[in-house]
């Protein structure tokens, strides 16, 4: 069996729940792919997306995308500057990782309570930031070295930091590349962490 559960819609949350459960229980392996929504994401993006979201609704994208030939950042530190200062980004990472941590050993020792037989495979952490264009601006720097800590710090975690680390089998993603399709710097590259209906 291969497990897919993926969620389309929000009210959909409690049903998938039970269902998820009950196939991790009859399924032959699990894989998890994890990413960097809970360390980087959050340290970086969640200040400035919940204002925007609770400010202009899902209206904001579309509204965005029609502006963008007249809307651009005059600098990326603009976006910084909405959230604080990097030494504040650097504190929410820490709280985004440890966040991780604990959510990781309680995803893998769920589905070794659900199904013990089963094998359990969990795909490491990239850095999506480490190719973005244009290179050496400094927030594309800054982005780049502390999720490349904080990725580094998931991964070691998941490989053997973790208790539940015998139950899983580390799948090593760390050279995968993203290919942007926008610039680090252009307004349509941060629209792809809105979330969509």
């Amino acid at each position: 069996n291969f497990l897919i559960p993926m969620m389309t819609d929000t009210a959909e949350r409690n049903r998938l729940m039970v269902e998820a459960r009950e196939d991790v229980k009859k399924a032959d392996a699990v894989f998890l792919q994890l990413g960097v929504n809970e360390t980087g994401t959050y340290a970086f993006m969640a200040p400035i997306l919940k204002t925007l979201y609770y400010t202009f609704g899902m209206a904001l994208q579309p509204a965005l995308v029609a502006l963008e030939d007249d809307l651009t950042l005059a600098s990326p530190e603009q976006l910084l500057s909405m959230i604080g200062s990097y030494q504040q980004c650097g504190d929410e990472l820490e709280t985004g990782i440890a966040n991780f941590k604990r959510d990781y050993d309680c995803l893998v020792s769920t589905i070794h309570e659900l199904n013990p037989t089963g094998d359990i495979y969990a795909a490491g952490v990239f850095n999506m930031f480490r190719d973005a264009d244009p290179q050496g601006i400094d927030i594309q720097q800054f982005l780049s070295s502390t999720t490349e800590y904080s990725t580094g710090v998931c991964n070691n975690y998941m490989r053997k930091g973790s208790p539940y680390s015998k139950y899983v089998t580390y799948v090593d993603v760390s050279d995968t590349q993203i290919h942007q399709s926008a610039s680090i710097d252009s307004v349509d590259y941060w629209l792809h962490f809105i979330m969509r209906d």
